[in-house]
C-alpha cells in the first residue's frame, strides 16, 4: 500500500480517536430545582462554562443571582444549586475553629469553637441564621494572661507549702479552702490527708499556707 495512503488513515484514526474522546467527555444537563441554565452551542463539551441563574426568592449557593459551573473530563465542577435567599452566607469569625460550608439554611445554626487562648465571653458556642442574617455570632476574644490578686481565702496565708492556686487564661483556678481542724484529728493525719489531695502545676503557682488550727480542701 502506498505510504501516503498509511499516512491519511493514520490521520482519519487519529481525529476519529479524537472526536469520540471529546464526545465521551461532555457533561449531561444538570437539572436545578428552582433555577435555569443559559444554554450556548457547545456549552456542556469538555472544559466549557455553564452559566446558570435562579428563580425569584432564590440565590445561587454563593449567594449570587446568578454562577458558573466547569464540565472537566464528564463531571460538572460542582453540582449547580440554588438555595433559598433567606439562607446565610460567608460566615467569617477571627479567632475561632469551625466547620466552614458555602451556605446554612433560615433558622439554621453553626457551631462555634475560639481557638486555644480565645473565649467567648457571652459564652455562646453557636451562630444562628435568621432570615439571611448571622445574629448572636460569638466573638472569641485574647484572653488576658496575666491574673489580678488571687481572691481572698479565709483562715489562709500566701506562702510555700503543698495546697496550690494556679493563674490560668486570667483566672484563678483549683482554689483550695480552709476549714477547722477536727479536734480528733492528729496533725499527723491531716497533713496526710492534705498531701494526698495536694493539687500540683508547673506555671502561675499560688502556694497557701494555712493557720494551725485549720486544714485544706481542695474545691
Amino acid at each position: 500500500m502506498d505510504l501516503r495512503v498509511l499516512r491519511l488513515w493514520a490521520v482519519v484514526l487519529f481525529l476519529s480517536a479524537a472526536v469520540n474522546t471529546a464526545k465521551s467527555q461532555k457533561c449531561d444537563p444538570p437539572n436545578i430545582p428552582h433555577g435555569y441554565a443559559v444554554l450556548e452551542q457547545n456549552t456542556n463539551s469538555h472544559d466549557t462554562l455553564l452559566y446558570y441563574g435562579c428563580e425569584q426568592g432564590f440565590v445561587t449557593e454563593e449567594g449570587s443571582w446568578w454562577a458558573t459551573v466547569t464540565c472537566h473530563k464528564g463531571q460538572w465542577s460542582s453540582l449547580p444549586e440554588c438555595v433559598e435567599e433567606s439562607s446565610c452566607f460567608d460566615l467569617e469569625i477571627a479567632n475561632a475553629n469551625f466547620t466552614k460550608i458555602s451556605f446554612v439554611k433560615n433558622k439554621g445554626k453553626e457551631r462555634i469553637r475560639c481557638n486555644d487562648g480565645y473565649k467567648d465571653k457571652k459564652q455562646n458556642a453557636m451562630a444562628y441564621c435568621e432570615n439571611g442574617k448571622w445574629t448572636k455570632v460569638p466573638v472569641c476574644e485574647k484572653i488576658d494572661s496575666w491574673c489580678g490578686p488571687p481572691p481572698q481565702i479565709p483562715h489562709a496565708l500566701s506562702s510555700r507549702d503543698d495546697a496550690n492556686a494556679t493563674c490560668q487564661y486570667g483566672q484563678w483556678e483549683f482554689l483550695p479552702s480552709c476549714r477547722e481542724k477536727p479536734t480528733h484529728q492528729s496533725s499527723s493525719q491531716w497533713l496526710q490527708t492534705l498531701l494526698d489531695h495536694q493539687t500540683t502545676n508547673s506555671n502561675n503557682l499560688l502556694t497557701i499556707q494555712v493557720m494551725a488550727t485549720h486544714t485544706v480542701l481542695l474545691s
